[in-house]
């Protein structure tokens, strides 16, 4: 399995850059898989127990694309997973907006 990660903060464009890969459909299905708010989401959006272990995040490992690859995006909740596979394992994609104070405004 190859794994890359959209390391991101909101509103980078990080979401745009996730269709468009998804939209290859040779570079799996990048989201925020480890986002903890999001967990009830996965569960519930996969038919998984919520005391299932590994949650929705594994199971969604079955929609990798034909090539191998895995997609994580999302912001700091991601290292921990990163760390424990080695990093050397992933390929990351850092994005940032060069208008921070646009990116400011845009969050509210």
């Amino acid at each position: 399995m190859k794994i890359y990660a959209i390391c991101c903060t909101s509103r980078t464009g990080s979401s745009y850059l996730a269709d468009l890969l998804s939209a290859t459909r040779v570079m799996g299905l990048p989201a925020e898989y480890l986002n903890p708010g999001a967990r009830d989401q996965w569960n519930h959006e996969f038919g998984i127990p919520e005391d299932a272990p590994g949650g929705a995040f594994w199971m969604h490992l079955q929609k990798m694309s034909e090539d191998g690859w895995l997609g994580l995006k999302g912001g700091a909740y991601i290292r921990p997973f990163l760390e424990q596979i080695g990093p050397a394992r992933a390929k990351y994609l850092f994005l940032t907006r060069e208008d921070k104070l646009a990116q400011a405004i845009s969050l509210y």
